[in-house]
């Protein structure tokens, strides 16, 4: 398989959330994922080499689909992807990320798409706070925070 790279992050992954564990309240039932540029690509690629991990992923300035497997258009299927691209970005052009939203809602996956009219590769800060508001709905993050007192 080509995603040799992304099994050894998710093995690390793995291992830090065990060791938080030893000392933190960590909850893993409901892991989220979300990257900017090469993070984005590797997020993309983590929920779907690993859907029963990863309830949603945030993209930002994201790249095209680097790793596949035969499984992946299968595990798109119900997932949630938040994807945010500047319209003027010369690094991935808008068209690649467009192919990646096409391939996620044609197999079934949820997206909410978010074009930055005159962003570049880097986005603006209102576009990360959008994306822990789509992660963390206000409610979601309250009754998150109360759960830990």
């Amino acid at each position: 398989e080509n995603d040799l790279g992304v099994r050894q992050l998710q093995f690390r992954i793995e291992s830090m959330l065990k060791l938080a564990a030893r000392s933190y309240s960590v909850r893993t039932q409901k892991l989220y994922v979300a990257g900017t540029s090469a993070g984005a690509v590797t997020a993309l690629a983590l929920i779907l080499r690993y859907p029963e991990k990863y309830e949603s992923a945030g993209l930002v300035s994201t790249g095209p689909l680097n790793f596949e497997t035969e499984n992946y258009a299968l595990n798109a299927s119900s997932k949630r992807f938040y994807i945010a691209h500047g319209e003027q970005d010369e690094v991935v052009p808008v068209e690649g990320v467009l192919e990646v939203r096409k391939f996620l809602e044609r197999n079934n996956a949820v997206v909410k798409f978010v074009s930055v009219p005159g962003g570049k590769h880097d986005l603006p800060p209102n576009v990360y706070r959008s994306l822990l508001r789509w992660i963390f709905p206000p409610r979601d993050f309250l009754q998150k925070l109360k759960s830990f007192f």
